[in-house]
């Protein structure tokens, strides 16, 4: 949102570039607004997803003790996963195949937020490739769990959002592919009273034939996303109002590590009495991210709008 805000201040000096983007700035609002909600809901289950590919990579170098497991340089690969302050360990009072995934604060993860405090996951002994929908893993934030992300571009701080309850689980799908379900996932932001329920599935598929570290690196994961809910967000007078949003990525390309996005993001605005029609006319925004070589582009469609002009 900031970076939109500060990219749209710029084009203010270019009348006629802001002539052609200030038509579609609700829909960059909505866009911001549902991504940041579902990146912060989704966190539990990337950790889970990291922890898959690291007892993968465990697994190939029959490795044991999971903060000796290498990345291949020679690096610790609970660091290059997680950032150098992570611990994970298997707890002594913990169910045999429960691993604690403990964050520090200051480590700034992949997609620019901070996780405060520890994760649960549990894997029944398995790892996520030998699972099913009826042994699945579960992702659970510990008492105290959070992620912070920076807020302001003057004088930036971080906010503090809280997780307070919800289901996360993981399972193969036994095809090659991997299911991530939330339920009623609820989050909220530091000293406001005002929840999320953040629900449904993203799938996903790596390129590799293996989870592990060493085969994925460099790799693609093709994904899809389906989830929706009230938000953290309010986008009427009122802030006691909670705003429902949906997100939806088809044809979604990652690279390890987050850094590499392709694919056609839909967000929603479906609740009519939860947002301010006046300052979204159309309910509806689609981005479609796009990769040139090194390059980096992307089509906004709002509200009958296109931008850039095609």
């Amino acid at each position: 949102m900031a970076a939109a805000l500060a990219f749209t201040g710029c084009l203010k000096d270019n009348n006629d570039a802001y002539k052609q983007i200030e038509p579609i700035l609700p829909g960059l609002d909505l866009y911001s607004f549902a991504r940041t909600q579902n990146a912060i809901s989704m966190q539990p289950a990337n950790a889970g997803v990291r922890l898959a590919i690291l007892l993968a990579e465990a697994a190939e170098q029959e490795q044991t003790d999971l903060m000796k497991v290498h990345d291949g340089n020679n690096a610790s690969l609970v660091k290059t996963l997680f950032g150098p302050s992570t611990k994970v360990e298997a707890p002594s009072d913990a169910d045999e195949g429960d691993y604690l995934i403990s964050f520090s604060e200051n480590d700034k993860m992949y997609d620019e937020c901070y996780l405060k405090g520890s994760i649960l996951v549990r894997t029944g002994g398995m790892q996520l490739a030998q699972t099913s929908s009826a042994t699945a893993w579960s992702v659970e934030p510990q008492d105290g769990f959070e992620v912070q992300v920076v807020v302001g571009s003057n004088n930036p701080v971080k906010q503090a959002v809280h997780f307070t309850g919800g289901n996360t689980t993981i399972h193969a799908n036994g095809d090659g592919s991997y299911t991530v379900s939330l339920t009623d996932v609820r989050i909220n932001v530091d000293k406001v009273q005002r929840f999320s329920s953040w629900s449904g599935v993203c799938r996903l598929r790596p390129d590799a034939t293996s989870l592990a570290y060493s085969a994925c690196k460099g790799k693609n994961f093709t994904v899809t996303m389906n989830l929706s809910g009230p938000t953290i967000y309010s986008l009427t007078a009122s802030e006691a109002t909670t705003t429902q949003m949906s997100y939806i990525l088809s044809d979604g390309k990652f690279m390890l590590g987050g850094k590499a996005f392709t694919g056609t993001v839909v967000c929603k605005l479906p609740g009519y009495g939860d947002y301010d029609p006046t300052k979204y006319p159309d309910n509806e925004v689609r981005v479609i991210w796009s990769l040139d070589g090194q390059t980096f582009s992307r089509v906004v469609y709002y509200n009958g709008y296109v931008y850039p002009r095609q």
